[in-house]
């Protein structure tokens, strides 16, 4: 039983072998029997076992304990390649030592499961003085008492990451009597205050997982979220949800720990003085594994300003959690019955199908979801063809591609970078510590053309702030250059923005791809996201322009762009979907009133900057006419200034 017990949990305790066990026993002729019994279980455990090697000659079973050192120093030997003897046991008991603390000479020993132990077997030994952080659980066939048992427990409490939130002691021999003994021990020695001593037991780390999966939800669904499809929308809410996310991981890992797995959800406990229990997880691992991509989502929401930490708590061991599995047959099912409601023709069954459809989007990341969506859309239009083999996952990893393919391009026409390397470099899926190995990010930013890059990156930059010509040293475009690439090649790809951007997006809105927020008529593409006021359509061709703000803060572009229109400040607004960009406030250049109305604004919002000496910038006005004839920078002189309306130190009205 003991045997048994000890290996079909193994892999769950040991969290796939990454921790290692000691398992003590009463006697030496114990020890050597389990050590037997282990290895023709499964030969595959790395098991090994320590005790005191004198040989009394006296003792009848000496020449049976003899045999059973010289086996194990042999297995020893063979398996890690070794060459110990009874003569040199305390050389090879010092080699144990170090493997389970992962010390010199085995300090990355967890990259090489070949060279670790799994468990080590042990009478007297190692059960006091002996610490390490990789021993995650103590197996008992043996009572202790007292200062003992304090000692022996000690072997665990080394607490290490997310996967040893607490060490685990499984005694098998006279159950009754080790609590018994473990209560007298805690009493004696904390003083009968054993808080946090004692982890807190599986039926109730189950419950806690559903409190916190219920706030979770009830979250999500009072910001109007359904089906966990998307992150809450303010900050306040995400930070909420980072909170909670981490607290029912904690649980979770915990419960892990305990025996718990996610394809059994319901457990029954006979617990002492309440009877019997049963708890029902109300989360599967499908929904748990959305809401890590939404936890994933905060890592790349752009509400990080520069130099600063995140609003969020953030966990990065969450982030490594593989969410490749999510289960996307029934999002396929729901894609065919959406196919075949289009071959009916009935616009009623579509657009039920197409809703079906939509609820099941939860289980793409927001990239994916923005690619399922032009999907539908191109569908619609009769833009793609539907082919019966291909299933929606295909669809959108072809987009996606076809995206990604895009933004490679635009690098390269930026900067003149080699856009082979850069590809290969894209393919590599690299990240900050080894995006220079072998020099070939050095030999990436080498074929860039830095008279190009430069007329690029001041071209832009005379776009993004007008009143300033802004114009760039070589050394500071080489820097430019590292920091576009770095960024692009670390986080698997941005929209990089060209001047045609400007100026070609808006002309192309598909009325069909609308939607509101918060009543306000909207629209969104890969670079901007616009909104409408009742009466934009008075906005004039020849007289239209803007008055722009300069954003670090995506989630405040969108609620000042939102606000403007709410408030009735222009006809129409619009920001860019980068972490940092412009926002543009639309109205008729010949309206004097409308210029008024938006400047308050800005001056209500903080939205313009002031010089060293306190006096507002005096930004510009900018038609929509002097944009399209790509007039930047030097080549820009605007008509219309903000001192034409304030005094720039008083901000009062001329």
């Amino acid at each position: 039983m003991v045997v048994t017990d000890i290996l079909e949990n193994w892999m769950t305790i040991s969290h796939n072998g990454k921790f290692h066990a000691i398992f003590a026993t009463s006697s030496i002729r114990e020890a050597c029997i389990y050590y037997e019994k282990i290895k023709a279980e499964d030969p595959l455990m790395k098991i090994t076992a320590l005790f005191d090697p004198s040989i009394d000659n006296d003792n009848e079973n000496a020449i049976e304990k003899e045999d059973a050192l010289v086996k194990i120093i042999d297995d020893y030997n063979n398996r890690y390649k070794q060459s110990y003897n009874i003569s040199t046991w305390a050389k090879m008991k010092a080699d144990i030592q170090s493997r389970l603390a992962h010390k010199k000479p085995y300090e990355r020993i967890e990259y090489s499961p070949e060279e670790q132990i799994d468990i080590l077997i042990v009478v007297d030994q190692m059960l006091t003085g002996y610490d390490s952080k990789w021993i995650n659980v103590l197996y008992l066939d043996k009572v202790l008492k007292y200062e003992n048992i304090i000692q022996a427990f000690s072997r665990t409490n080394r607490l290490f990451g997310q996967d040893k939130p607490f060490g685990t002691i499984k005694y098998y021999r006279a159950p009754n009597t080790m609590e018994k003994n473990i209560e007298a021990a805690v009493k004696l020695y904390s003083g009968d205050k054993p808080l946090g001593m004692f982890a807190i037991k599986l039926d109730r780390n189950l419950e806690n997982m559903n409190a916190v999966f219920l706030q979770i939800k009830n979250l999500f669904e009072t910001a109007g979220v359904n089906n966990f499809e998307k992150l809450p929308p303010e900050t306040s809410e995400k930070k909420q949800f980072a909170k909670l996310f981490i607290d029912f991981n904690n649980y979770l890992e915990a419960a892990k720990v305990q025996g718990f797995v996610w394809n059994k959800l319901m457990y029954e406990f006979d617990i002492p003085d309440q009877g019997h229990k049963e708890v029902v997880l109300e989360i599967d691992e499908n929904t748990y594994k959305i809401l890590v991509l939404r936890y994933k989502e905060l890592f790349d929401g752009g509400e990080r300003k520069k130099g600063s930490d995140s609003p969020y708590e953030l966990n990065g061991y969450l982030t490594t959690i593989d969410t490749k599995e999510i289960n996307s047959e029934y999002m396929n099912s729901r894609f065919d019955k959406y196919k075949k409601a289009l071959e009916t023709g009935d616009s009623n069954a579509r657009e039920a199908a197409k809703q079906e459809l939509h609820k099941t989007f939860a289980t793409l990341s927001a990239e994916e979801q923005k690619y399922a969506n032009m999907l539908l859309h191109d569908i619609e239009t009769g833009d793609v063809e539907i082919l019966p083999d291909k299933t929606l996952r295909d669809y959108i990893n072809e987009y996606m591609e076809a995206a990604k393919n895009d933004q490679i391009h635009k690098v390269t026409v930026a900067i003149g970078v080699d856009e082979d390397m850069l590809r290969d470099m894209m393919a590599l899926n690299l990240n900050e510590k080894n995006i220079n190995e072998f020099g070939r990010f050095d030999a990436l930013k080498a074929t860039a053309d830095i008279a190009h890059a430069k007329n690029y990156f001041e071209r832009m930059g005379a776009y993004i702030n007008q009143f300033e010509n802004e114009k760039l040293s070589i050394p500071k475009v080489r820097i430019r250059i590292d920091k576009m690439l770095r960024e692009f090649i670390i986080r698997g790809g941005t929209d990089i923005l060209l001047e045609s951007d400007y100026s070609s997006y808006g002309n192309n809105i598909d009325i069909s791809s609308f939607f509101t927020i918060e009543g306000i008529a909207a629209f969104s593409n890969p670079v901007w996201t616009y909104f409408f006021s009742k009466d934009c359509d008075s906005l004039k061709k020849e007289a239209c322009g803007k008055w722009m703000y300069f954003y670090n803060d995506l989630e405040f572009a969108e609620k000042i762009c939102l606000k403007a229109i709410k408030d009735g400040v222009c006809l129409e607004s619009k920001h860019g979907n980068d972490k940092e960009g412009v926002c543009c406030f639309y109205i008729n250049g010949d309206d004097r009133d409308a210029h008024k109305k938006v400047i308050q604004f800005f001056m209500d919002n903080d939205l313009i900057r002031k010089t060293a000496d306190d006096k507002y910038y005096n930004i510009a006005f900018k038609f929509d006419s002097q944009t399209k004839a790509g007039e930047y920078g030097a080549n820009f002189a605007s008509d219309i200034k903000l001192e034409d309306f304030i005094d720039l130190k008083s901000g009062k009205w001329k």
